[in-house]
């Protein structure tokens, strides 16, 4: 179907009727045809939004409901997945093709624009969505569904705006920006329209840049954003974050018509959709026994939910949920001590030592299933009395850190294994003799013990061993490639023909290790290109952007793996989800042939990605060029 017959079936379409045909002409440009054939899935009940709504062309689709209501069937004219427009969280139903069928995705980028542009459509549309959700939930539970999960920026921005005309001076802006205390100001010319935003990180640093020379000129226009990012009230703060993020700007203007209703700031936004995980921290925080706090560790999964209903990217989803793991972590460590110190007397609070976090949780990159990736760093000049006291306090604290629900580290990197409980001198003999002479033992574990932070007590032990594995690592090269080397000897799961590779028997037959066959190899690329460069960022995705600014990656390659990130780890901690709330084992196993067909083309491209980005870094660690 070309474009033209697109807009033909627009303009015959009730709900685009009084927007010229030159309007609706982008709108069919942007469309993208979806041939689908009888059974075929469209998305599954609790797939993440697809940022579009599709239009049935030819063919049926059924919505499978649990709502206590029957099946809704859907011909051609009518929307499937306007529900989720709104709140852009989680689909409510099953959407499955009943015959052969076509459909129309539109990008929600253009029906965004035409509700900003046209109130008849907003109003129609609008009226499109709470119909279909009282159709799945019943009136009653289309206002809950609706006051749950959609939040529109229009309900949180900064109202009224603050504004200047651009015809004022930069003194005279920062002026009102000190008055009102605020850090941004939107630019408008006598018309009141916007025609670009001021805040102060665009002052500190354009301004004093060349501060001599720009004392000449002190006009907005030099200094301001000419193209802020401006978005409609009724824009999800879901999305109007992800836009914030993608932009690497720290505020939208919110505008009808370019005429300025408000602002909003990242920072605002945060405080909106993690507003539960704060309380949930509040009480791990007032935790006193283990009882509770397993309690806690069991109920992760529903901040977890809550999160991904109201954010768009997994990867900001996870520094969260590792915050909460490492202050139960914390709250367990306290009790373990008190309990030893009960027992015995000795309050090993007093002795120098650093308990040690390392792998996805020193990240900030843990699900909901870490294990005990932990170990000790002690002085030097530990006696071996106050030793002894730490490896029995240990040995405790990993039962009950196994109580609570970390189980045990199947490859034994854990404060009960002397071989992770070692002075700073003994550490770096240790990584030394990795480095220098690497086993499968070193490889393995270097994975692991790379990425460390602290969990509790000096945390001069831990930047110094830091330091000592980046000098180490950054003059030998050869380690690396050692390392990438091994994973290049484990098979990316998609054959050549686009057939994924599943397990063949066992357990986990017709499933694939996402974290093993896809996750680890991008962790493990960029770990060792930050490691070589001696950048001491820890999370993947703050890798990925350091090595982009330092022209390591391209821009093109970075947002790349960014995505292919992205879409691997939404995949694992959205089924992890369900794991937890059907009660059963929560891993990092996915069976792809039970995602719907849109996840199951996203996770193709996504281990392509993987695949060129683990021969990328090969090439470069055997002096090849990219």
């Amino acid at each position: 179907m070309i474009n033209d017959e697109i807009l033909n079936l627009l303009t015959n379409f009730y709900l685009f009727q009084g927007i010229e045909p030159d309007r609706l002409k982008p709108v069919a440009k942007n469309a993208e045809i979806v041939t689908l054939s009888k059974g075929d899935v469209i998305f599954y009940k609790g797939d993440k939004y697809h940022r579009g709504v599709y239009l049935i062309v030819e063919g049926t689709v059924v919505y499978k409901s649990d709502f206590g209501h029957e099946d809704i069937v859907l011909k051609p004219g009518d929307f499937v997945g306007l529900t989720t427009f709104l709140g852009k969280s989680k689909y409510l139903v099953t959407a499955i093709c009943e015959e052969d069928s076509t459909l129309v995705f539109f990008p929600e980028v253009c029906i965004y624009k035409l509700m900003d542009e046209y109130d008849d459509f907003r109003d129609r549309f609008n009226s499109m969505v709470l119909y279909r959700i009282s159709q799945i939930k019943g009136d009653k539970g289309s206002e809950q569904l609706l006051s749950s999960t959609f939040k529109s920026i229009g309900s949180y921005m900064s109202s009224p705006v603050i504004t200047v005309n651009e015809n004022e001076g930069l003194v005279d802006a920062c002026k009102l920006m000190s008055k009102y205390r605020i850090g941004s100001i939107v630019v408008v010319d006598d018309d009141e329209n916007v025609k670009g935003l001021l805040s102060s990180k665009d002052v500190i640093h354009n301004f004093f840049d060349d501060f001599e020379n720009n004392l000449k000129d002190l006009s907005l226009a030099k200094y301001m954003d000419h193209n802020p990012i401006m978005l409609p009230p009724e824009f999800p703060l879901v999305e109007a974050f992800s836009e914030i993020q993608r932009k690497n700007e720290d505020y939208a203007i919110v505008a009808r018509r370019n005429k300025p209703l408000g602002i909003i700031s990242g920072k605002d936004i945060l405080r909106v959709l993690f507003r539960n995980s704060s309380i949930f921290s509040a009480t791990i925080d007032s935790s006193s026994t283990l009882d509770e706090l397993k309690i806690n560790f069991n109920e992760l999964y529903k901040i977890a939910e809550n999160m991904i209903n109201n954010s768009k990217l997994t990867s900001e989803i996870l520094p969260v949920i590792s915050t909460m793991h490492i202050s139960i972590q914390r709250k367990i460590y306290n009790i373990t001590a008190e309990q030893y110190l009960e027992e015995t007397g000795v309050d090993v609070r007093l002795i120098k030592h650093a308990v040690i976090i390392m792998g996805s949780c020193a990240r900030k990159e843990a699900m909901l299933d870490p294990d005990q990736d932990n170990g000790f760093i002690f002085p030097d000049n530990i006696t071996e009395e106050e030793k002894k006291y730490l490896m029995e306090f240990g040995a405790k604290f990993s039962d009950n850190l196994e109580y609570v629900g970390y189980e045990k580290c199947i490859g034994n990197i854990m404060v009960t294994n002397p071989e992770m409980a070692n002075t700073v001198s003994g550490w770096k003999e240790f990584i030394g003799g990795w480095v220098d002479n690497p086993g499968d033992k070193g490889i393995r574990w270097s994975s692991i013990v790379f990425d460390l932070s602290l969990l509790h007590g000096e945390e001069r032990l831990v930047w110094e061993l830091r330091d000592f594995i980046l000098e180490k690592i950054s003059k030998k090269p050869a380690f690396l490639l050692q390392i990438l080397e091994s994973d290049s000897n484990l098979r990316i799961p998609i054959s050549i023909f686009g057939k994924f590779i599943v397990e063949k028997e066992g357990k986990y037959k017709g499933k694939i290790n996402l974290k093993r066959a896809a996750l680890s190899f991008i962790v493990d690329v960029t770990r060792a290109f930050t490691l070589y460069k001696k950048m001491t960022a820890l999370n993947t995705v703050e890798r990925l952007k350091t090595l982009q600014r330092h022209n390591v990656l391209s821009e093109e390659k970075t947002a790349n793996v960014l995505n292919a990130y992205e879409v691997v780890t939404d995949i694992i901690f959205n089924n992890q989800v369900i794991q937890a709330k059907n009660g059963e084992e929560v891993n990092k196993f996915v069976n792809p042939n039970e995602l719907s067909l849109f996840n199951q083309e996203r996770l193709k491209e996504a281990l392509h990605t993987i695949s060129k980005y683990l021969t990328t870094g090969l090439r470069y660690f055997r002096g090849s060029p990219f």
